[in-house]
């Protein structure tokens, strides 16, 4: 539903029609690093649909989010999956966009072919923030420990510019597959092309 980390909340969902799922979300945003309380300066809450599946092996999603830190938007964004599963190809697709910053945060594709002996290819592409572009971000390299303090200094704009000049972008791509040998062994290799931008000092 748009959350690509940890809250402390809850998530709740209602299935409409035997292809459709409204679900809805709500609850605090949680840091991996420093969090070691619930954090209420952060909270968050998004509403999604889930569809599917369609001819037993086409599924998706599509989500809204919105995340706020001390009176300001953290992160609104908007995006999606898609998957399709069946016996011998699966793909998985996935985007989501901030309106807020209007910044593409990630866009990832990736799918899996299994030939009849049981040997796989796989092939995939990722495009992302790295972190997710956020308000918060403008703390990293701060004195400031909150974006309240930050607004005491600097306009919301300027601390909007600290974030994006604290987010890298990463672009990769990789080929890979395996081979079964026996009923034991099997022989996997990938090859991977990763680049990745600096961030502004």
């Amino acid at each position: 539903g748009g959350i690509f980390g940890r809250f402390d909340g809850g998530h709740v969902g209602y299935r409409v029609l035997d292809w459709l799922q409204v679900n809805a979300v709500g609850g605090l945003a949680s840091d991996y690093s420093t969090d070691d309380d619930v954090n209420g300066d952060r909270y968050l809450y998004g509403l999604s649909f889930d569809v599917g599946p369609f001819f037993g092996a086409l599924s998706g999603s599509v989500y809204g989010i919105e995340q706020n830190v001390d009176g300001i938007v953290d992160r609104r964004a908007v995006g999606g999956e898609l998957r399709y599963v069946e016996r011998r190809l699966s793909a998985f697709g996935l985007l989501d966009y901030d309106i807020y910053f209007d910044e593409l945060n990630v866009a990832s594709l990736l799918g899996t072919w299994t030939f009849a002996g049981g040997a796989s290819l796989s092939a995939g592409y990722d495009e992302r923030l790295i972190a997710l572009i956020t308000t918060s971000n403008a703390l990293q390299g701060q004195t400031d420990d909150s974006i309240s303090d930050l607004r005491d200094t600097y306009s919301d704009d300027e601390i909007r510019d600290f974030a994006r000049d604290r987010t890298a972008r990463s672009r990769s791509a990789t080929v890979g597959g395996a081979l079964p040998i026996d009923e034991s062994w099997q022989l996997t290799g990938d090859l991977t092309w990763l680049r990745m931008s600096g961030t502004d000092a």
